[in-house]
């Protein structure tokens, strides 16, 4: 929120030059700079407000309020695809993150290297089971966040980037003025207690931008309230009574056309929210995993490599036979210091049930613990 509150204090410190300049495409990246992606972005998305401007002022209609809905509505059409990818991968997150934190539990407290390795082939386990990649759920963010910072410059200046609308603010003061009024309000203006119909839309912002995130977060695949021992749904859960907050202030500090538009698309959002929602009804757990499975193995298959299945089986006999050799070696030791067969298979079960409480029985990270215990265990006795 910071950082985009920036970029409209950046847009509302252009120099007017910048703005009068219709004709150039220096004009249409008014208030990004010469930030990379956002700049580009937010150009093609000026062009697409200018065609919607030459079209509705071929029907005789100059409302800046119309502009802001048709643009919204085009724009949240556009990122619906990747808000479908974000709810499917939260979906599959929520369902993995039990595993994950009774992971973290198993090895909470145990910083040597040889726990830390042991948590990591889980973890590393854990997601190719499922056929996640740490880092899906962020690159869809990443992808949607230089689409949505270069959504505002082009609200904040329309007449940066719409020349038509330039030449209107130069030529005809009065058509401008009157493009901006919205149910007898100046959306030029902040809004203000003195007309309370004006702190009807910072409300409105923090409600629809609330409703829209209970509606992402609210329940999971089991119609069951979000883990709360989990740190990243108590983040969000945070985010989602804070952000609408924020959004009211915000509102407060900047014309209400900006606030307009912060309604505008909190509503859409809350529509589109209600279709994924049925939407994500009818996609299982099941079919997500067999879908990431399949998308992973046939990268895996052009780089040359086995299925993931595959490599998990093979990473297995590998352990195995590494636990195996250390067996071997922990016996031949055990041997040379002229300790009986009975001591040894004494003090192995000694350390299987004092480890066997930390790790599953039989596991991999148990059979790894067994030798190490009984190596510290002769270790100290020498």
């Amino acid at each position: 929120m910071n950082f985009l509150s920036s970029l409209i204090a950046t847009a509302m410190s252009t120099d007017s030059a910048a703005e009068t300049t219709a004709t150039s495409a220096a004009t249409r990246s008014v208030g990004v700079g010469n930030w990379p992606i956002v700049k580009q972005l937010a150009i093609l998305f000026g062009f697409v407000m200018q065609g919607i401007f030459i079209v509705l002022a071929k029907m005789n209609i100059y409302s800046v309020a119309v502009y802001i809905v048709l643009f919204t509505v085009i724009t949240r059409i556009l990122l619906f695809p990747l808000q479908i990818m974000q709810q499917k991968s939260m979906k599959l997150q929520n369902y993995i993150q039990p595993e994950l934190t009774a992971l973290q539990k198993k090895y909470a407290g145990r910083r040597d290297q040889a726990s830390m390795l042991a948590m990591q082939e889980e973890q590393r386990a854990i997601n190719e089971k499922y056929g996640v990649s740490t880092m899906s759920g962020c690159l869809i963010s990443f992808i949607q966040l230089p689409i949505i910072f270069a959504l505002y410059p082009v609200i904040y200046n329309l007449s940066g980037y719409v020349p038509q609308i330039a030449e209107i603010e130069a030529n005809n003061p009065e058509l401008f003025t009157k493009m901006y009024q919205f149910m007898g309000l100046s959306l030029l203006n902040n809004p203000t207690f003195r007309k309370p119909l004006s702190v009807l839309i910072p409300v409105f912002a923090g409600l629809f931008q609330f409703l829209s995130s209970k509606l992402m977060m609210t329940r999971n695949d089991n119609g069951k309230k979000a883990n709360k021992g989990d740190d990243i749904a108590s983040s969000m859960n945070s985010m989602m009574y804070t952000m609408p907050l924020v959004s009211v202030v915000f509102c407060f500090s900047f014309p209400m056309f900006i606030g307009f538009y912060w309604v505008v698309q909190s509503v859409v959002m809350v529509i589109q929210q209600i279709v994924i929602n049925q939407f994500m009804k009818n996609v299982t757990v099941e079919d997500l995993i067999k879908a990431n499975l399949e998308k992973q193995n046939k990268k895996r298959a052009k780089q040359g490599l086995p299925p993931l299945n595959d490599k998990a089986k093979m990473n297995t006999r590998t352990i195995n036979s590494s636990n195996a050799v250390a067996n071997n070696r922990s016996a031949r030791s055990s041997s040379a210091s002229g300790m009986s067969a009975e001591e040894r298979e004494r003090k192995v079960k000694e350390s299987t049930e004092y480890y066997g409480r930390q790790a599953a029985a039989g596991s991999i990270t148990a059979k790894a613990n067994m030798v190490r215990a009984y190596d510290e265990k002769k270790n100290r006795k020498k």
